[in-house]
């Protein structure tokens, strides 16, 4: 009998077919451009060496094609990269000549070093520290770490044999391995990257994304998939719009810095390689300052839809959707000073929107509808003081919300021993609640649940109203 770590294994492992079996369905659909003014590129060129031989400002004109650099590029300042039809930028290498050997399965050799684990993989599986991910047909093959577990839709690596196996004879189906670790990074300034597909990197899940857009980089209308860690990163000044980020590894953005901007891209199907969910999903920010994060369609992420943890400051949230994924819709956690308005917030897996030991944060004109856990929780855990001060879950105020619950509930809960939470000027005001049962228990505070007649004696949503509404 399979133990309970493997059948974990084996139900992730499951999840994850569903989630990559919509891989076939997605044509590339990076804006290319159909005019670019500049260095005009072929996919055998050398991309390190025209961005080392051209000087700071050049734009690069990237033709229909597949580009494969085996190191990252690291532009000058003010450089430009311009996809013009097709331009795909790949980390992978191609692989063939596979034979069936005495094991039965079918094997080719494979020289690459053992690449540097990194990333918090689901209960019970290791395969998703491994950066060097392979594909068959442009869909990730799940890793596994032993000859034993190999099976269809499956790859090993043998780092001491040098051998790469898989358990069917993959015939005229193309066979590829992410070997470089990223595709765009360095400290230049002004960079801009536009409608290209950037895909198949082994970025490691504690590292970069595929594109690591730093100081006032512009990431501009790409398609940016099959990553191993996450498909973009910024940091200071980065405004990453209009992309399409989807099938990565870990996440669909991460970021940290001052005054970045995401705006108007979809993040969708991210986390496709066995992280827990925990630790992976649509995105993660951290201690960012004045970060925007607004007009995005998060959807289908084994984790968080939007997550902004960790000494952030002054972050606006507003006009995005996130729904169908496996976390919680929005989650701002341990941070400071921050509005999360006018977001749609449905069908996610845990809360809607979750503000951890945070203080000062204004939630108010979303629509949150029907999430697994529940609607709006403002939460205090033990978490110490950061960049900002304590924190702690003071001065949040929820109001002119609308949410809808079949199940789960809506309020305040405190996972430390004191009741701070349940005071120090934390409010709920004017939300419009339409609820499965108008006599259930859909709210939360000072550790009861209890029904709307109750919520609203505490002072609670005096004049919010309540509907039934199944």
């Amino acid at each position: 009998m399979a133990s309970r770590a493997m059948k974990r294994v084996l139900c992730f492992a499951a999840l994850w077919m569903t989630l990559i079996s919509s891989v076939g369905s997605y044509s590339t659909v990076a804006a290319a451009e159909t005019l670019c003014i500049g260095v005009q590129v072929k996919p055998r060129a050398d991309l390190r060496t025209l961005i080392d031989s051209h000087a700071e400002g050049t734009t690069f004109c990237l033709s229909d094609g597949t580009y494969r650099p085996e190191q990252p590029l690291r532009p000058k300042n003010g450089q430009r990269f311009i996809g013009v039809s097709e331009a795909i930028i790949s980390g992978s290498q191609v692989v063939d000549d596979f034979r069936r050997d005495a094991t039965g399965y079918w094997t080719t050799a494979w020289i690459a070093p053992k690449p540097t684990l990194g990333g918090e993989c689901d209960h019970g599986y290791t395969g998703c520290a491994y950066a060097d991910d392979v594909f068959l047909d442009n869909v990730r093959l799940w890793r596994v770490t032993s000859l034993s577990d190999l099976r269809p839709g499956a790859a090993y690596i043998d780092y001491g044999a040098r051998q790469l196996y898989l358990a069917e004879d993959p015939g005229n189906s193309k066979v590829e391995v992410a070997i470089a670790p990223y595709a765009f990074g360095g400290s230049a300034r002004n960079v801009e990257i536009r409608g290209l597909v950037i895909e198949k990197f082994a970025n490691n899940a504690l590292g970069a994304g595929a594109i690591n857009s730093l100081s006032n980089w512009l990431i501009l209308r790409n398609e940016v998939r099959l990553n191993h860690g996450a498909g973009i990163a910024g940091s200071n000044g980065a405004r990453v719009i209009d992309n399409y980020v989807h099938h990565n590894g870990q996440y669909g953005f991460k970021g940290t810095g001052i005054g970045s901007s995401f705006e108007g891209n979809e993040v969708s199907f991210n986390n496709t390689a066995g992280f827990d969910g925990g630790a992976a999903g649509g995105s993660k920010w951290m201690r960012t300052k004045d970060l925007v994060v607004r007009n995005n369609y998060f959807h289908h992420n084994h984790g968080a839809g939007i997550w902004v943890d960790n000494d952030n400051y002054n972050a606006l949230i507003q006009d995005n959707v996130t729904v169908d994924n496996a976390g919680h819709g929005i989650h701002y956690e341990v941070s400071y000073n921050a509005v999360i308005r006018n977001n749609r917030s449905a069908n996610n897996g845990a809360w809607g929107i979750l503000v951890t030991s945070s203080p000062n944060v204004e939630v108010f004109g979303n629509e949150i509808s029907n999430n697994g856990i529940g609607g709006i929780l403002l939460q205090q855990t033990n978490r110490g003081t950061g960049a900002f001060g304590p924190h702690l879950a003071t001065n949040n105020s929820v109001h002119d919300n609308t949410i809808t619950m079949r199940s789960g509930f809506t309020g305040a809960r405190s996972a430390v021993n004191d009741n701070l939470i349940y005071g120090n000027n934390n409010r709920f005001a004017r939300n419009n609640y339409r609820l499965a049962n108008l006599a259930g228990k859909y709210f939360l505070w000072n550790r009861t649940k209890m029904v709307k007649d109750q919520w609203v004696r505490l002072g609670h949503d005096t004049a919010g109203s309540f509907s039934q509404r199944r």
